[in-house]
């Protein structure tokens, strides 16, 4: 029997699919009768059920993009002309070249530098971090940003005591300021060893390596017990 097209009635939704798949069974069951006027009015209800269980569970029946995995692990539509822009730019994200995607995301990861006021810094410390992943070049911008905010409460916070120190009497709050823009840099700079902690550890990994040697010697001998200990990998020029 072949299953008839059907339209989603307003108000429905897939998680009602369900309930018509139960009762489209129950009407297959009753269609097993004798009676073939009935049973064939049943098998029909059973397949309009059926249709309309089907139709709630296609989301392009209720106005939604079919969906396809992509770049990153993304989900996102395909291209279409006829959906909205901002369907279709998901779209083209999902679906974009490896060299494309990392030109429009280095794009945006710079955009987002230049307006926090840190674009040279960034790209300094992407460069000297020698960062080669995506995450690993948002943290280097990240530390620019946060070593900047740092920098800037500090000098705030330094500002502050000098008009304390200046005229203390004309400026009586001026060292709580200090001290609020203080310690909000102190927080921020817990912030970037945080930070730089997370990049060292994508650079270089987080493992430990522990070779311990034992030697043993005979009676009037001394016995002696040599080992190293390698945190994360190796460096260049041999550090550790």
């Amino acid at each position: 029997m072949t299953v008839p097209e059907c339209s989603t009635p307003a108000g429905l939704t897939a998680a009602d699919a369900e309930v018509f798949e139960g009762i489209a069974q129950s009407r297959r069951e009753a269609a097993k009768c004798r009676d073939p006027m009935f049973a064939a009015q049943c098998a029909a209800e059973a397949a309009g059920l059926d249709a309309l269980a089907a139709a709630l569970r296609d989301p392009t029946a209720r106005g939604v993009p079919a969906l396809r995995q992509g770049r990153g692990g993304e989900t996102a539509p395909p291209d279409d002309p006829d959906w909205p822009w901002k369907v279709r730019e998901l779209a083209q994200a999902v679906a974009a070249s490896p060299t494309m995607l990392a030109a429009d995301a280095s794009m945006a990861r710079l955009g987002m530098a230049r307006n926090a006021g840190v674009l040279t810094l960034a790209v300094e410390a992407a460069q000297d971090a020698g960062a080669a992943t995506a995450t690993e070049r948002m943290l280097s911008h990240q530390l620019a940003a946060a070593h900047q905010a740092a920098m800037g409460l500090f000098a705030a916070a330094d500002d502050e005591l000098h008009k304390h120190r200046v005229a203390s009497n004309v400026n009586p709050g001026a060292l709580a300021e200090a001290t609020r823009s203080a310690t909000a840099g102190a927080r921020v700079l817990a912030a970037f060893a945080q930070g730089a902690l997370a990049l060292d550890r994508l650079r270089n990994g987080n493992r430990q390596v522990v070779t311990v040697q034992h030697v043993t010697v005979a009676d009037g001998g001394q016995a002696v017990v040599a080992g190293t200990v390698t945190t994360g990998k190796q460096r260049k020029g041999g550090e550790a």
